[in-house]
């Protein structure tokens, strides 16, 4: 799950863009949010290795890219006790 916080001063629409690792889109759409707080869900999101957030401001053109590099990892802990 990756959370988007965005705060919109402009208060105009702005794009929110998933890419993955080889720049394929995954997700687009557009919004107008005064203070944008979204969270995303992949079902699998090692498949697609590293992603990018990209959120462009239409009124002003600004850009800003995030690059998320999701890593999943199990950690099994065992405790071995004498019984006596």
């Amino acid at each position: 799950m990756f959370n988007v916080v965005y705060n919109n001063i402009s208060n105009g629409r702005f794009s929110v863009v998933i890419q993955d690792a080889e720049g394929n889109q995954l997700f687009q759409s557009l919004y107008s949010d005064k203070k944008f707080d979204k969270k995303f869900r992949l079902a699998q999101p090692e498949e697609f290795g590293g992603l990018t957030f990209i959120i462009r401001n239409l009124a002003d053109n600004s850009v800003q890219r995030f690059e998320v590099d999701a890593n999943s990892r199990f950690i099994e802990d065992v405790e071995v006790k004498e019984v006596k």
